[in-house]
């Protein structure tokens, strides 16, 4: 006789848990904001392009680099191509780079061992003379651009691309209408 070994489970294993799932962690950088405005030009002008930010305070900043792209037709940068007199960024070491058309690069770093930026408002004051016609416009763009070196510039970065994150904010300049008031002769000739 031969016998046949079946086995039979006598329970079911079931697994459970009592730990609830964990959140996945989003690492929060520390950031600035950075904005170029909307501006009204006058043909012919000279215009200051006010670059704004956030509060700084407490960031670590001690340089920055940007680089904006424009048209050309409508603005080119003066020179000097920037202001910081007043700003946030008074007393930085800046550097401008004017060479390569449509571009203005502008790297600044604080001289030294003195202390990071403080503050909000105006960073440094791009300058443009207004060289298009009533009704023409142009952005002004925070872009990232790999000049004819093969060097890439970023559009905007705070301590050479580290923290805090720079968030960026587009801006641009129209050439307003004529505003000069036409004379128009409305008296009464007089007799000489």
């Amino acid at each position: 006789a031969t016998s046949t070994n079946t086995a039979t489970p006598t329970s079911t294993p079931t697994a459970t848990s009592t730990a609830s799932p964990s959140p996945t962690n989003t690492p929060v950088y520390p950031y600035a904001t950075v904005t170029l405005p909307i501006v009204a030009a006058v043909q012919a002008s000279t215009i200051s392009v006010p670059i704004t930010v956030s509060d700084t305070t407490g960031l670590g900043i001690v340089s920055y680099d940007l680089h904006v792209s424009f048209d050309p037709a409508v603005v080119m940068p003066a020179s000097p191509a920037f202001d910081s007199a007043g700003t946030i960024s008074n007393g930085m070491s800046v550097v401008t780079n004017t060479t390569n058309t449509a571009h203005l690069i502008l790297n600044a770093d604080v001289p030294g061992a003195n202390p990071p930026l403080v503050g909000s408002g105006t960073l440094v004051n791009l300058i443009f003379n207004v060289v298009g016609t009533p009704g023409q416009a142009t952005v002004l763009a925070f872009e990232d651009y790999r000049d004819p070196g093969n060097v890439l510039h970023q559009g905007f970065v705070f301590n050479n691309g580290g923290i805090p994150v720079a968030l960026r904010t587009n801006g641009s300049v129209t050439i307003a209408a004529d505003s000069t008031p036409t004379p128009t002769y409305t008296g009464t000739p007089v007799a000489t």
